[in-house]
């Protein structure tokens, strides 16, 4: 017997491919991610007005249903020129001030040594005094008038030159703020002085001590006390709200779009304002988040779970047809746009937990009626503009939690028509609480309590009619989310699939 070396080294690696599912699970991911971004945008392009301020509008729009719109970039608008009004607040600068308060303390102590000095001559003096500042810069003239001042005179007009300088230079109305107005407050304080009752050559004096040390700005901004100005002038402006009611007109044809209307429109959401691409990409980070997390809980605590590839491609394939049912019914026109906003409320999630629980795990299936509500979110409300997408992401979470709980017991088939009602009811109750918090009028809480059973009631019944089908197509039993003596009451009879799973029938 001959042996092929080739057919060896060629078939080895074939098979291993074939049997390694890792580049499955990985393509399928990204089929899905595809998919799930695709379903869950595609009302991002939808076609809008395309109008712009200052343009007249082409046609007359009117309100799609009641509406309170608070023009928020208006109210901030407003705010921060209210806070742009509030005049800075100054104090004085301590730290200048105090230097310039001890500059004038030196300078009469100096004249003072130099009167106490008797035995001294009087160019010694003279030419002591000219050390320090200002004196340098006076005439030998003015320095001799000076030592001439009794002391108990000097004592009198340093006080007095003290609370002219300081007295204004400390003054929040005429201390200086800027440079600039550093040389309008020597000339004020030149001016006390000429009008104070000073000899000339003191008067002189003072005025070399103010043209030398005040040379910038003597007060300083007051940072904690303006901003405390400017909140409270913030707190000051409110809100500019618009009232709209159901077809009411909000721009007629030919009509000048001004500010007000585009913000209206926009609130509404019937003008394009920004990309779509751009909330494409949240999307998609969302989507990808949710398939991260379900591949790391798979990965973590389902690894040795039999067929787990083949019940991951079940889990994708029923998250597609709650979406593409959530697709068909925000479709749905309920006769006026607050009811139609309201038709999310029919997107089957209980449905697909019930499913999953059943065929695969019940712990996944807790895991993806937390994704299908995320979904369902962004699909109802993918620009994220109004409340509408939680609520309605509300209802489809707890109506697939309380789905995977009420076939937690499963022993036949029949039981989940009891579970479609046990949905109905926790929906009913969700409605409820979501109308009393948000207002709900009383015909769209009523329109809202009947969608919510049929919600239920729908879910039953899917689950009921394509749960065979799984079952067949993915050679998946029911079995394995249940123990055996539940397994017995589950069915009736049982038939032998072609991969020798057995699969359980009514």
């Amino acid at each position: 017997m001959r042996l092929n070396i080739r057919q060896l080294v060629t078939k080895r690696p074939k098979t291993k491919i074939l049997t390694n599912t890792t580049w499955q699970r990985t393509l399928a991911a990204v089929v899905y991610f595809l998919l799930f971004t695709f379903l869950l945008s595609s009302g991002l392009f939808v076609s809008k007005l395309h109008l712009e301020v200052g343009q007249p509008s082409p046609q007359l729009i009117r309100a799609p249903w009641e509406k309170t719109i608070e023009d928020i970039d208006k109210y901030r608008e407003d705010q921060e020129e209210a806070a742009r009004a509030v005049q800075p607040v100054y104090k004085p600068d301590e730290e200048f001030l105090t230097s310039v308060a001890r500059d004038l303390s030196t300078a009469f102590l100096a004249l003072r040594d130099a009167l106490n000095t008797s035995n001294a001559e009087t160019k010694v003096k003279v030419a002591k005094l000219r050390q320090t500042s200002p004196f340098a810069v006076l005439s030998e003239e003015t320095l001799l008038n000076l030592l001439e001042v009794s002391p108990e005179l000097l004592n009198e007009q340093e006080q007095k030159a003290g609370e002219i300088i300081l007295g204004n230079a400390r003054s929040t109305d005429n201390g200086a703020r800027s440079q600039a107005k550093a040389t309008e407050l020597r000339s004020l304080i030149k001016e006390e002085i000429d009008d104070a009752d000073f000899s000339e050559d003191f008067k002189g004096f003072l005025h070399a001590f103010v043209d030398t040390k005040i040379t910038q700005p003597t007060l300083i901004e007051d940072t904690d006390a303006t901003e405390r100005l400017r909140q409270a002038a913030r707190a000051t402006v409110r809100v500019e709200v618009y009232y709209y009611k159901a077809e009411q007109k909000i721009v007629g044809p030919g009509d000048i779009v001004d500010e007000k209307i585009m913000r209206v429109l926009q609130g509404y959401g019937l003008v394009e304002n920004r990309s779509p691409w751009r909330a494409v990409g949240g999307i998609a980070i969302i989507v990808a988040a949710c398939i991260l997390s379900t591949a790391l809980y798979t990965y973590q605590y389902r690894r040795n779970m039999a067929e787990i590839t083949k019940k991951l491609y079940l889990i994708g394939l029923v998250v597609t047809l709650v979406l593409l049912i959530g697709k068909a019914a925000v479709a749905l026109n309920l006769g006026g746009a607050e009811y139609n906003s309201l038709v999310g409320i029919l997107i089957p999630v209980a449905w697909a937990t019930m499913t999953i629980a059943i065929l695969v795990d019940a712990q996944m299936a807790f895991l993806i009626s937390v994704i299908l509500a995320v979904f369902v979110g962004v699909l109802v409300d993918p620009i994220m503009t109004t409340t509408y997408g939680t609520q309605v992401g509300l209802v489809a979470f707890f109506g697939g939690i309380v789905g995977v709980h009420s076939v937690s017991q499963l022993s036949q088939r029949s039981d989940l028509a009891r579970a479609g009602l046990y949905i109905a009811a926790v929906n009913v109750f969700m409605v409820g609480g979501i109308a009393l918090i948000s207002g709900m009028g009383l015909a769209a809480w009523l329109v809202s309590l009947l969608l919510a059973i049929v919600n239920g009631l729908a879910s039953s019944v899917l689950a009921v009619g394509t749960l065979h089908w799984f079952e067949s197509g993915f050679h998946i039993t029911s079995a394995s989310s249940y123990d055996s003596s539940s397994l017995s009451k589950f069915s009736c009879s049982s038939v032998a699939s072609p991969s020798g799973a057995k699969v359980f029938t009514a």
